[in-house]
């Protein structure tokens, strides 16, 4: 195997189901030789927490500093017994050595299809299995358990990287062709291509304005959302605002779209109710505001007393450390692109705490944002949350169960708060007048 030094025995365990998958798991894990490290593959960061936290091993995953995985890294050296739990994604980006791996041959795969996000479980391909079998073999014979409810070939072939514009979604290829001019019709690959998405993206990239509908070239707005790096909504949304010369929701949206994932993966399992909390405490009618306050408060850290307080409540700092990686990328290449325009840049200030009147409009615009009644939701999906009335909220479903996040109550939270003082002045007042 490319990579490894000593022959890599493989062992396959078959499942009938994905439950069954879970059940030999566990009883592998149960029976592991003691003096032989391990690291064991599984595909989201609760399932490497929790069974870490099982099993009394490590986790890592994208959530940790840098300063902790290589703390990891060094004690695999030299500690034999040691158990790391890891998701999928980690195979190409540590380089961690150990005896012998064991992987559960689930990884979770994000679709995005006529504009709703779908989460499924799907085999490992084959490039990433090579991967992670890469870890044993380096210093000494190794071993790799495969846990599967599908077949595999005897031998794992590495499959052919295809070509960049293959792997974009719909809505950055079709957006990519019409800024270079490349007719979709030409390349090769668009035999393999779901047409119907491809459709659906064009038709929504023209109907708000990225693209032409008569000359199929992309705009002053398709060039701005070409340039950053997010999901297209929030492109569609940071770009409107910059046309609209509203800097501050631009650069609101800027930070709140930073974060690539919903506020359910910025804090360990097993701090779920403080870390909550405290996410809380910085908004309970806007989850988007409560990500721009969390990117505030780091770039405004000077003392570092934010990170300890992130740290104190069980939240990952990496959640907010990658999103201001993602918010400095895409500010610096808005800037290039609007100064070039000879236009105004967009300031280095993370801008919080926007009037939901003036976000209303863009979300409304939007196409993942959807509108809710508080009947429509999950009592689970407002815990901790002042809602009253409407709000919106993006949809992802997994496993054929809806989840929201990114709410936003469409009242204000200082007006909702005066609100309440205003009735609890009332009552105290009535009560007086009784008397």
């Amino acid at each position: 195997m490319s990579g490894s030094r000593y022959p890599v025995a493989i062992d396959v365990e078959m499942a009938e189901d994905h439950n069954q998958m879970f059940r030999i798991l566990s009883l592998i894990l149960d029976s592991l030789p003691r003096d032989e490290s391990w690291l064991v593959f599984l595909p989201t960061r609760r399932l490497v927490e929790r069974y870490a936290s099982s099993y009394g091993g490590v986790y890592i995953h994208g959530g940790l500093e840098g300063s902790e995985i290589n703390r990891i890294q060094q004690r695999a050296e030299h500690d034999k017994n040691l158990r790391i739990f890891a998701t999928n994604v980690i195979a190409s980006s540590v380089n961690i050595y150990v005896d012998n791996v064991l992987i559960l041959d689930d990884v979770i795969d994000g679709q995005d299809t006529l504009g709703q996000k779908t989460l499924h479980y799907k085999k490992i391909d084959n490039n990433s299995i090579l991967q992670m079998m890469g870890r044993v073999g380096r210093f000494k014979p190794g071993r790799a358990v495969i846990v599967t409810d599908t077949p595999l070939r005897r031998k794992i072939d590495p499959i052919p990287v295809r070509k960049a514009l293959e792997t974009e979604t719909p809505f950055d290829l079709v957006l990519l062709m019409s800024k270079y001019g490349l007719i979709l019709s030409e390349l090769e690959f668009m035999s393999r291509v779901d047409h119907r998405e491809v459709a659906f993206a064009e038709d929504w990239l023209i109907e708000i304005g990225a693209i032409d509908r008569r000359t199929r070239k992309a705009t002053w707005k398709g060039l701005l959302m070409s340039e950053i790096p997010y999901e297209p909504d929030f492109s569609h949304m940071i770009s409107s605002a910059l046309i609209s010369g509203d800097y501050d929701m631009a650069r609101f949206l800027l930070a709140s779209g930073s974060f690539g994932d919903s506020l359910n993966h910025a804090y360990k399992s097993d701090s779920e109710a403080i870390a909550r909390r405290f996410l809380y405490s910085l908004d309970k009618t806007n989850e988007l505001n409560i990500k721009a306050h969390l990117l505030k408060g780091y770039v405004e850290d000077s003392e570092g007393s934010f990170i300890a307080k992130l740290t104190a409540n069980g939240l990952f700092t990496g959640y907010v450390e990658e999103a201001w990686k993602n918010y400095e990328a895409a500010r610096d290449v808005l800037n290039d692109l609007l100064l070039s325009s000879k236009k105004k840049p967009i300031p280095k200030e993370v801008a919080v705490d926007p009037e939901v009147t003036k976000l209303r409009p863009y979300l409304e615009d939007s196409l993942s944002f959807e509108r809710f009644r508080p009947n429509e939701s999950n009592g689970h999906d407002l815990r901790e949350m002042n809602i009253e009335g409407q709000f919106f909220a993006r949809t992802l479903t997994i496993n054929y169960k809806r989840i929201l996040f990114d709410i936003v109550g469409l009242r204000d939270s200082s007006k909702a708060q005066t609100r309440h003082c205003l009735i609890r002045s009332r009552r105290t007042h009535r009560r007086r007048t009784r008397r």
